[in-house]
């Protein structure tokens, strides 16, 4: 989810949390600390989606500033919800603007979870009144 590196990161900090490696744990930390700083890039962010998109990378932030909450995390948090919506399109009537990098796939995709509408808009209402409750465990980070 969310990238290659980042899905891998994040399930490495999450074992050494329980495997009780602190060190590695710390070095992790410092990586997805450093990951934080990335900013919008169309060749690598696809859409709005949770599955590779900024959705995703919203609900990846704001499960690590929940574990460990820390400026960075905050702040790349506010970042990708700000985000989501550049992947609309005005022009676009279907899906209320929302392309997927499945767009030629139909309805189910559009619409679905991962790649689709429903997964914006949980993010979307998350993002925008944090006393809804987290969904992580409906993704990939919802990993305990």
């Amino acid at each position: 989810m969310c990238y290659g590196d980042l899905g891998i990161l994040l399930s490495l900090y999450v074992a050494c949390h329980y495997r009780n490696r602190m060190n590695l744990k710390e070095e992790c930390l410092n990586m997805l600390i450093s990951c934080s700083k990335r900013r919008l890039n169309y060749e690598t962010t696809y859409d709005g989606s949770i599955i590779y998109g900024a959705s995703g990378l919203f609900i990846l932030f704001d499960q690590l500033n929940h574990w460990n909450p820390r400026t960075e995390f905050q702040e790349a948090r506010q970042y990708w919800l700000n985000n989501i919506l550049k992947f609309r399109k005005k022009k676009k009537n279907s899906y209320l603007g929302f392309k997927n990098m499945f767009d030629d796939y139909g309805d189910k995709i559009n619409l679905s979870f991962g790649w689709g509408l429903i997964g914006i808009a949980m993010s979307l209402m998350r993002g925008y009144n944090e006393k809804l409750p987290q969904f992580d465990e409906l993704t990939m980070v919802g990993i305990r």
